[in-house]
């Protein structure tokens, strides 16, 4: 490593984010999922994203047409910017037709996101690189070990304060900070709508998929690679009308396929690894089969298939406060909050309410900075979907604007701890 960069590594005033992959944004670009949903998202960085994309007629406003039937077994959105960016801005008692989206260009939000946070000139940005290790004593962390994903070069990097913002809370996990993981029992937090035993069980896992339009209507069959048993029994949830993927249209007018859920969660932890990508990949060809084949689909053609596998929940910090579904209800916490939130719970496929797998909110709730905060260390913060949240709860707040929002509470968190020393 050259002898500039790991002085950088070494400045005490330098904030170094480190990026695993070569673009930011994680889920919502490389990820696929190129849609903000309707929700609070507070007075954030999303407001200089949205302006520019808009501007750049690269993101637009986005409005649900059409009803989820037999015909159209799908929720589709398209495009019409009759609405300003802030509609887009709730979710809690609005009726469907009422709810507005953005949609973006993922290459375009990555680049918008690179713009605007390496303005500031004391922050190093590292893509291509990966935790591989924690060094603390007794309630605080030292350092981290991280490796670059390309050269395997190692190198250890010291600091005052940490930040996980990674999904699956990778070094609040390394350094032994308690956590849970799947459904929590009732006596656990006592949530109403919680099962009387514990269980592995975790939200939906989403292949995302972007569709380009053709000159010309071609019959469709999917690869013979990807027949499979397996893929033909998923296939009947499809056939019955059991699954509602979302479709929404980007700015050029390709279609963004949002198939969820493509596994449950619980299934796809407990597959090996190497079968995880290859039974996605055939799910998502027999599913654009079925489109082209019955639902008028036959003139357009997979374009990508996004890389990132879309994880909505895996491993969750008990933090100093663990929000629960109690408190999103009372909305318990309305001071030293670091954001809002107000989408609904959402386990996409599992019950949560009487029967139900989705159950909208009457209004927003608060989320107090002590689910960013561990029970272990004091200097590091876990700003993610994998914060002190219930399993329940985390189900609601994991949408990206809200997640950008507790990453810069905590952020702000940090600043404060380090001009106070």
């Amino acid at each position: 490593m050259c002898s500039s960069l790991l002085s950088k590594l070494q400045h005490n005033e330098t904030v170094i984010l480190i990026e695993q992959f070569n673009k930011l944004g994680g889920t919502s670009t490389i990820g696929g999922v190129n849609t903000w949903e309707p929700g609070v998202a507070g007075q954030g960085i999303h407001y200089q994203l949205a302006k520019h994309l808009l501007e750049t007629k690269q993101g637009g406003v986005s409005q649900s047409i059409g009803s989820v039937n037999r015909e159209t077994p799908y929720g589709f959105s398209t495009i019409t910017n009759k609405d300003s960016y802030e509609s887009t801005l709730k979710r809690s008692g609005l009726t469907r037709d009422k709810r507005r989206r953005f949609t973006f260009e993922p290459d375009a939000m990555a680049t918008t996101m690179e713009t605007i946070i390496t303005t500031y000139p004391n922050l190093l940005l590292l893509y291509q690189h990966q935790l591989i290790d924690v060094s603390y004593h007794k309630e605080h962390i030292d350092s981290v070990i991280i490796r670059n994903k390309e050269t395997k070069e190692k190198v250890i990097v010291k600091g005052s304060y940490f930040a996980d913002c990674t999904g699956d809370i990778v070094l609040a996990r390394i350094a032994g900070c308690k956590t849970n993981f799947g459904e929590d029992s009732f006596d656990l937090y006592k949530e109403p709508s919680a099962p009387i035993k514990s269980s592995k069980n975790i939200n939906g896992i989403t292949q995302v998929f972007r569709l380009q339009q053709t000159t010309k209507k071609k019959p469709y069959k999917m690869p013979l690679l990807y027949h499979h048993e397996n893929t033909k029994k998923w296939m009947r949830k499809i056939n019955e009308y059991k699954l509602v993927p979302s479709i929404n249209q980007y700015p050029n007018g390709d279609l963004c396929v949002n198939l969820l859920p493509t596994m449950d969660g619980n299934e796809y932890m407990n597959l090996p690894k190497e079968d995880r990508r290859f039974f996605l990949d055939s799910r998502t060809f027999a599913y654009f089969e079925f489109l082209a084949t019955h639902k008028g689909f036959e003139s357009k053609r997979i374009s990508h298939i996004f890389p990132m596998i879309g994880i909505r929940e895996s491993y969750r910090l008990v933090g100093q406060i663990v929000l629960t579904e109690n408190d999103i209800y009372q909305d318990t916490y309305k001071e030293n909050i670091l954001c809002q939130a107000d989408h609904a719970l959402d386990t996409h496929g599992k019950s949560i309410v009487k029967g139900k797998a989705i159950v909208e909110l009457s209004k927003p709730y608060g989320i107090p900075k002590e689910c960013v905060l561990t029970k272990e260390f004091d200097n590091l913060v876990v700003a993610s979907r994998g914060s002190s949240f219930s399993h329940i709860v985390a189900s609601s707040c994991r949408l990206t604007r809200t997640m950008m929002a507790l990453g810069e509470g905590a952020g702000k968190l940090l600043y404060q701890a380090y001009l106070h020393k």
